[in-house]
């Protein structure tokens, strides 16, 4: 039997507040549990591991459940596991995997349809080489900017202020231009997946991510966070796996994540369902 991770719950979904009516979440919590239950069925079925991630972890550790105002569910693999995940995949299977603007996403033929899906994160091991590690950043941003300017133009610069989004329209249709005539017609994920993948080198101790967003491109989590393995958290009632070490993993990322935000920042943080992208930022591999 696993060992159960999330024994002590501090503040339990149901004493937090009515976010999930306050944000008309229900429906999208039910149906990511779903989700999550499948690909849980997929992975055990097929000796996978993974672990719930990043804020869908935290709220496993936290809440027992999602966090009440989060609309959108985390999944985390090591580049071996998510190889393996790709083998193993065919048409019929439960799940389907798909990216969407470089992120790794997995939904089921059903939920496609309602536009639920979840994130996988794949942690690569980081090189110990800070050049190294650099270059094969310096690579995603490059094949980004080729993506960006052949596929889609539509990268949310909302937040930022007119005179710099015209600046970096230039700039970034100046570099796109001159990505895509070096890529060409080649297939832009495959050649991500490539330059990011594991290769021989001098392994460093530290996991990181190459993301679609630019801004968590490089982070980095101890890889002590893996050491101890895999267990299980009760998740609305149901056991899900995650890593035995979430604690670390989580204070790494988040701080003191026992303790909850403030009132304001209590919200959903995911406006756009990236599943409206254009065809052309989405590929299917099953």
């Amino acid at each position: 039997m696993k060992e159960i991770i999330n024994g002590n719950i501090p503040y339990s979904y149901s004493k937090v507040g009515s976010y999930e009516e306050k944000y008309n979440l229900q429906e999208t919590h039910e149906d990511m549990m779903r989700l999550l239950l499948a690909f849980d069925r997929f992975c055990k079925e097929h000796d996978l591991k993974y672990s719930l991630a990043d804020g869908t972890l935290l709220g496993a550790m936290r809440h027992g459940d999602f966090v009440p105002w989060d609309d959108d569910a985390d999944v985390m693999m090591t580049r071996a596991e998510y190889t393996k995940l790709r083998h193993v995949l065919t048409e019929n299977s439960e799940i389907k995997v798909l990216k969407i603007h470089f992120l790794d996403r997995v939904t089921t033929k059903e939920l496609l349809e309602k536009k639920i899906y979840i994130d996988l994160f794949i942690n690569e091991e980081k090189p110990a080489n800070e050049l190294v590690f650099k270059w094969k950043k310096f690579k995603t941003g490059f094949l980004r900017t080729a993506f960006h300017n052949t596929k889609v133009r539509n990268v949310r610069h909302d937040k930022y202020n007119k005179t710099y989004k015209k600046i970096r329209d230039i700039v970034s249709s100046i570099l796109g231009l001159f990505a895509k005539i070096i890529v060409g017609p080649r297939d832009i994920f495959e050649l991500n997946d490539k330059a990011v993948a594991i290769k021989k080198h001098k392994p460093s101790g530290i996991y990181t991510r190459y993301t679609s967003r630019m801004y968590e491109t490089g982070r980095r989590f101890d890889k002590k966070s893996y050491d101890e393995g895999y267990g299980e958290v009760l998740f609305r009632g149901e056991k899900l796996m995650a890593l035995i070490n979430s604690d670390t993993f989580l204070k790494e990322m988040y701080g003191d994540y026992s303790l909850l935000p403030s009132e304001e920042r209590r919200k959903p943080e995911h406006p756009v369902n990236m599943l409206d992208s254009p065809e052309k930022c989405i590929k299917f591999f099953n």
